[in-house]
């Protein structure tokens, strides 16, 4: 942890950092390979039964479970392979049961990485997490990238318009079916009449599917189910008269219905390829580690090659390893089209950002709480020097033999709060840049990682017993308890739902007042 801290000062201003599902296992949210994770619990994990859908009984929050949150009732999601096709095995699981999030809080964990942002010390906080438990520890927006979504935002197919809500709005999505049965509150503004035209179809889809199912034991779901397909047969509709109309008239297709979707990646999913590019904030990510000007070079070079009318000076010459990096990602290429429908990085030098934090590369990569089997194939947040893998489980296995047979005592075999120095036979094979020109690694998990090799600090230890250590004795930074009403967006941010939307989900808002200190009840 010491070493850890003199990392931390050194490297301020340069440092990301990397979460996984091992920072939120204090909110009794469940990780995903460690002990007692989802898939130790689900090794064969079966696809969900549709006709069981409709026996759940929803969920009820009272005060006692505000007060000792029985988180088991969750219906979530777990990473994806972002570069595998979809596997159609009857044993691929299309959900894996998560703790209901929004009896969550976040952790000292999530409020420690927050102070080291809001100090300076931290530029950008990556995160494969869906329990938006980030955003509501008051991070701010600008400095977080969310790889695989966030189950308290909504997005409209038609606008764009985010939305923000206090409920679990994916509790019923799934891979390839992301409509939640409900319509963009900004488009009702804007477009009210279009919007009671769809809300009218989608109360008489709904009526006639119920009238199908008068045996269910659970009405709330089944009108929640009801309106989610309904919600699909309607857009699939309107985007095939929309496909018809182009080709009749020959003019670009009309907006898509004013629906909203989930903005989860769900497993065995990609990443959106358009629209939803800035909410994952990848663009962002990237510009974090590799500094901003190589991911500005790289997409103006790759659009030079599809565009001759994209002006640049660039040749292949003088690109580094860092930009063919980028450049050969199979994300960067899919990603292009999205890069140049909406930019969200200036493609110009006339248009450059005024602020500098981002202009350099990241010298310091801090890994919390993750195992990196997800993160390792997203390479092109890995700098230069760090992209390779090396599994350190066979040495270990060795290593722990031979204590045992030289009878050495348990004392001498724990080692899971120390620090793990890189070995030297995969020293030669990672280092191929200078020491003092490769970016540092840091990484605190309770398990061991495929790039522990590649580290110059190891620590199987929990993250908030770390960090601990770290903020009150290395940096001397006070770490402030999770406030509601002052940290979370949600509080103040959400958009509540219509009363004639409220059939639409069986999740509880996230009790606020459970959460608040005492000093603002009294």
């Amino acid at each position: 942890a010491v070493k850890l801290g003199d990392l931390i000062q050194t490297h301020k201003g340069r440092i990301v950092v990397y979460t996984g599902a091992g920072i939120s296992t204090s909110a009794n949210i469940p990780d995903y390979r460690g002990t007692n994770g989802l898939w130790v619990r689900n090794k064969k994990p079966r696809l969900s039964d549709g006709a069981n859908v409709f026996q759940s009984s929803p969920l009820q929050c009272d005060k006692s479970a505000c007060e000792r949150p029985s988180l088991s009732r969750q219906e979530s999601v777990i990473p994806p392979r972002p570069f595998s096709a979809p596997c159609n095995s009857k044993k691929t699981p299309m959900k894996l049961r998560l703790p209901e999030a929004t009896l969550a809080k976040p952790t000292f964990t999530h409020m420690a990485i927050k102070t080291l942002v809001t100090h300076g010390y931290v530029r950008h906080v990556i995160s494969q997490n869906v329990d938006g438990l980030h955003m509501r520890s008051g991070l701010p927006r600008e400095k977080l990238s969310e790889l695989h979504g966030n189950l308290f935002l909504e997005q409209c197919v038609s606008c764009g318009c985010i939305v923000k809500r206090r409920f679990d709005v994916a509790e019923n999505t799934g891979r390839g079916h992301h409509l939640t049965g409900r319509i963009c509150p900004d488009c009702r503004l804007h477009k009210p009449a279009e919007c009671y035209i769809v809300n009218l179809n989608l109360c008489s889809a709904v009526e006639k599917l119920i009238n199908g199912k008068s045996h269910l034991k659970s009405p709330k779901k089944a009108f929640m189910l009801a309106q989610k397909s309904a919600a699909l047969k309607l857009l699939r509709s309107l985007r095939k008269s929309d496909s018809d109309s182009t080709q009749t008239v020959g003019c670009g297709p009309p907006d898509s219905a004013p629906l909203l979707r989930d903005v989860v990646v769900h497993f065995y999913e990609r990443q959106p390829e358009m629209g939803l590019a800035e909410i994952y904030r990848v663009a962002a990510a990237i510009q974090a580690v590799h500094g901003r000007k190589p991911l500005q070079d790289s997409i103006r070079f790759c659009l030079a090659q599809e565009s001759p009318e994209v002006d640049t000076d660039l040749t292949s010459d003088e690109f580094n390893a860092r930009n063919l990096a980028l450049i050969h990602s199979p994300w960067f290429k899919r990603m292009l089209p999205a890069f140049r429908k909406n930019p969200v990085i200036p493609l110009s030098n006339a248009s450059e950002i005024s602020s500098a934090e981002c202009e350099s590369s990241a010298t310091l990569i801090i890994v919390l709480g993750s195992s990196l089997q997800v993160l390792r194939n997203y390479s092109f947040l890995w700098p230069h020097g760090l992209g390779k893998c090396f599994s350190e489980s066979k040495p270990r296995r060795s290593l722990t033999k031979k204590n045992k047979q030289t009878n050495e005592g348990p004392a001498d075999q724990q080692n899971s709060c120390q620090c793990i120095p890189p070995t030297s036979p995969h020293t030669s094979l990672s280092c191929s840049l200078p020491k003092t020109d490769r970016c540092s690694l840091a990484i605190v998990n309770l398990q061991p990682t495929c790039k522990d090799s590649l580290a110059d600090v190891v620590i199987h230890a929990p993250c908030d017993a770390i960090l601990q250590i770290v903020m009150s004795e290395c940096l001397g930074l006070s770490v402030p308890d999770y406030d509601p009403l002052r940290d979370d967006p949600l509080y103040s941010e959400a958009v509540l739902l219509t009363p004639d939307e409220e059939h639409t989900r069986t999740r509880p808002d996230i009790p606020f007042e459970c959460f608040t200190p005492m000093n603002h009840t009294s």
